[in-house]
């Protein structure tokens, strides 16, 4: 397949952290369903996905190759995606205690080098026509387990500026935020068993909660659908108020997509995100709302508003009176 792919220009940043400011704008613009329409996609399933549908979707891939893994986008510079996608995984063991046994467990090294990796951002476009930006730093959470998988998260620093006429991120969940029963998993992986990677976000699934053990969300799909290769890390979502997309976990574990396809349901695990609402806060910026400093802001704008009604009511009764 021959590439054309938009490259951002390289404003590289150079602080790790989004502002305040524009974390509270992003609360305020995150979890659009749509950017704007375009053409439409199928997905495994049968599910038809419009294009700029999803715009905080991401893709991981390694130089112009297929994307390997998924990711959501949670600012305009950071994105989310699990960390096995990005650190090298022990291989030919069968259990956690043959891991440990190797000596693989804390020897953690990178899937490839920093500047190797891209990143597809925007749901709904054919991979050769979505906009890629390069890496500028990964933060694997430290309680990663290679050998058991749990703990699975990193978090991507971009290295350029992501503008809201490429892609806009989705929301991130409040502490305490309930998950629904009826959920949607997305990613950019194949569309069914041995088919290709024709778009970024190209599979959107209708998913059921049925519970959750040690920060990790479990899922179950209909059949003859199911989550494929390069789906890992992709999003777990739900609408919340005002109809705005909300994120809760992170594509980890589960059936390969082989056997999504031939069972009668499909089954999934998820890092669930709103256990580790302060780490990524203190590494992005991107951080849950204060309650106490939402209840200041609440009061101040309360207090200028009285103040202005004063001042309007004493200016008309000096004219009139």
């Amino acid at each position: 397949m021959e590439y054309i792919l938009w490259l951002l220009p390289l404003n590289l940043v150079y602080s790790i952290k989004i502002t305040s400011l524009e974390n509270t704008k992003i609360k305020q613009t995150c979890g659009v369903r749509f950017r704007k329409d375009r053409n439409v996609f199928k997905s495994f399933g049968g599910r038809t996905l419009e294009a700029d549908e999803y715009p905080w979707i991401a893709a991981l891939g390694i130089g112009k190759s297929d994307p390997r893994c998924s990711g959501v986008l949670i600012s305009p510079r950071h994105v989310l995606t699990a960390a096995h996608c990005v650190i090298k995984v022990p291989a030919e063991v069968s259990t956690e205690e043959e891991c440990r046994r190797k000596g693989q467990r804390n020897q953690r090294r990178a899937s490839a080098p920093l500047n190797s990796w891209t990143a597809y951002v925007g749901g709904g476009c054919p991979i050769e026509r979505c906009v890629l930006v390069r890496l500028a730093k990964i933060y694997v959470y430290e309680g990663f387990n290679e050998c058991s998988g749990s703990d699975d998260l990193a978090l991507l620093e971009l290295a350029a500026h992501v503008p809201e006429s490429w892609a806009t991120p989705i929301c991130m969940p409040e502490k305490g935020l309930q998950v629904s029963r009826h959920l949607k998993a997305a990613g950019s992986g194949r569309i069914g068993p041995g088919e290709e990677y024709p778009s970024i976000g190209n599979q959107v699934l209708d998913v059921t909660f049925v519970g959750s053990i040690k920060r990790t969300l479990a899922v179950i799909s209909p059949p003859g659908t199911g989550l494929c290769s390069g789906d890992s890390g992709g999003p777990l979502f739900q609408s919340r108020r005002k109809d705005k997309i909300t994120v809760v976990g992170l594509l980890s574990a589960g059936n390969s997509c082989e056997q999504n396809y031939r069972l009668r349901q499909g089954f999934d695990l998820f890092t669930d995100v709103r256990q580790y609402l302060d780490w990524i806060c203190e590494k992005s910026g991107v951080c849950p709302e204060d309650p106490v400093r939402s209840s200041i802001a609440s009061t101040r704008a309360n207090f200028m508003f009285g103040c202005v009604v004063v001042v309007v009511f004493t200016h008309i009764f000096k004219q009139y009176y």
